[in-house]
This record gives structure tokens, C-alpha cells and sequence, in this order.
């Protein structure tokens, strides 16, 4: 705002004082009256400037960036990085559409794999992380937490055959209190330890 008034008194001025001429005060410090126009002009240009982009910035402004790889990222930016809303094309195939935070995927968003593979959910720092489902291109789907890309906490792996186990994970593999059920129905319950039942 400030800019902008500066602007337009000097404008006045030197238009009062004439374009072409030497203003009086231009006179003093060898100013033509012309250039007071033109820095007139710069500032309120300027001013303006800075308006729209506080008004795009607040509105959740989107912005195209295309990289030399082929990758393409569509959203918002907050000093010159990912942050907030966005969608990010690989090259190769993949797609993030969610939450953006300091340059990460990171909130809640929806991971397209070129495989086919999905995961809708919340991530942290670039990584899978909090509640979210895994759906593989093998049909299987896992829903529940995850820890720093992998499995971890609760949760329930649905296989596509209808074997189906429910309950603690820990890094990526079945640890802990847990049911087993098979598609024929028999189901057992008790201790998992890396993947494998131990027993009760």
C-alpha cells in the first residue's frame, strides 16, 4: 500500500511538473520530469504486483511446473516449495494427488503406482504414515497404520483368495497378538512373530 501511493504522488508530480521538462525539483538533482513519471509508474505497477500475489497466495494459488525429467507437478508452493494441495506426475507412470508439506507428501492423499497398485491415506514426511489402505495388483489390501513407509500397529491384510489375518504388525511383517482365518474358515489365534505363528 505504501509503495502504492508513493507511486501515485510522484506520478502527480511529475506530470504536474511536465513529462517532457525539467521539473523543479527534478531540477535540483537533475531528475528529468519524465523519469518521475516512469518511477511513478514502476511503483504503483509494482504495488499491484505484490496485491495479486498476496491474493493468489491466499486463495491457494496453483502453479504448473514441468522438470526436464518429464515429471509435472501441479499445486500450490510456499517459499519455492511443495506445500499444501498437489498433484505430482512421474514420468514414469506414478501419481500423488493430497497434502503437501515442505516439499514432502505429507497429510492426507491418494498414491497412484503404475503397477496398479493404490494407497489412500496419510502420509508423513514423504512416507506412508498413520491410518491408510493398500490396494496390490495381486488383489490383496491391507488396512490399517503404518510407520515410516511400512506396516505398523494395527491393522488388517485381506488376501485376494479370502484368507484374511487381523491384528499387530511391525515393520512390514505380522508381530504380535494376532487372528489367522483361511479360506476354508479354520482359524488360528494367538502369537505371530515375523510373519509366522508361534503359537498361543
Amino acid at each position: 500500500m505504501l509503495k502504492f501511493i508513493l507511486g501515485i504522488i510522484i506520478l502527480l508530480f511529475g506530470a504536474f511538473k511536465g513529462g517532457i521538462g525539467i521539473a523543479a525539483m527534478g531540477g535540483a538533482f537533475g531528475i528529468p520530469g519524465l523519469l518521475i513519471v516512469v518511477i511513478g509508474a514502476f511503483l504503483i505497477l509494482w504495488s499491484i504486483g505484490d496485491f495479486f500475489k498476496k491474493i493468489s497466495d491466499y486463495f491457494g494459488g496453483q502453479e504448473i511446473t514441468k522438470y526436464p525429467n518429464g515429471d509435472q507437478y501441479i499445486g500450490e508452493y510456499k517459499d519455492g516449495v511443495k506445500h499444501g494441495q498437489g498433484t505430482y506426475n512421474w514420468a514414469n507412470g506414478d501419481k500423488y494427488v493430497g497434502e503437501w508439506k515442505g516439499g514432502l507428501t505429507h497429510g492426507k492423499g491418494t498414491f497412484y503406482y503404475k503397477t496398479g497398485e493404490e494407497y489412500v491415506g496419510e502420509f508423513k514426511n514423504g512416507l506412508r504414515h498413520g491410518q491408510g489402505t493398500y490396494s496390490f495388483a495381486s488383489k490383496d489390501k491391507y488396512t490399517g497404520e503404518w510407520k515410516e513407509g511400512k506396516q505398523h500397529g494395527q491393522g488388517t491384510l485381506t488376501w485376494s483368495n479370502g484368507q484374511k489375518y487381523l491384528g499387530t504388525w511391525k515393520y512390514g511383517e505380522e508381530n504380535g497378538k494376532g487372528v489367522l482365518i483361511y479360506e476354508n474358515g479354520r482359524i488360528l489365534e494367538g502369537t505371530f512373530k515375523d510373519g509366522k505363528y508361534i503359537g498361543k
